[in-house]
């Protein structure tokens, strides 16, 4: 979605001077949130290696602080609106349900789905 409608909301939104559609832009730049966290355990994991051999440990350091703000942000969020939807021991296994979306993220990455697969749909009567 990102690739075939971003360029096209953006270009609209500068033709067309209308602010919303750069907000659906940026909206839609926003990835999954289990994708987000893959993508900062692997900018930290790479930023902790390029340390150990001897780089800056400005890299680390702001990759830290983007994820501890990431967590604030989720732990915020979760205690401002979710406490009765999802119980704490619940939350807790978030980092499960991450690690289990990594082949789906990979199988992306390697060999990249095509075609549109129709979800069934309950007929409603």
């Amino acid at each position: 979605m990102i690739r075939t409608y971003l360029p096209i909301l953006l270009k609209e939104s500068v033709y067309q001077k209308r602010f919303e559609l750069l907000i659906d832009a940026l909206d839609l730049c926003v990835p999954p949130l289990s994708l987000l966290v893959v993508m900062w355990l692997g900018i930290m994991t790479i930023s902790s290696l390029f340390t150990l051999v001897g780089a800056s440990w400005i890299s680390v350091i702001i990759s830290a602080t983007a994820g501890l703000c990431f967590l604030t942000a989720i732990l915020t969020a979760w205690s401002g609106f979710a406490t009765k939807i999802l119980p704490l021991n619940q939350l807790l296994t978030v980092p499960f349900y991450v690690l289990k979306k990594i082949p789906v993220y990979l199988q992306f990455l390697i060999k990249p789905q095509n075609i549109w697969i129709r979800t069934e749909r309950d007929s409603v009567s």
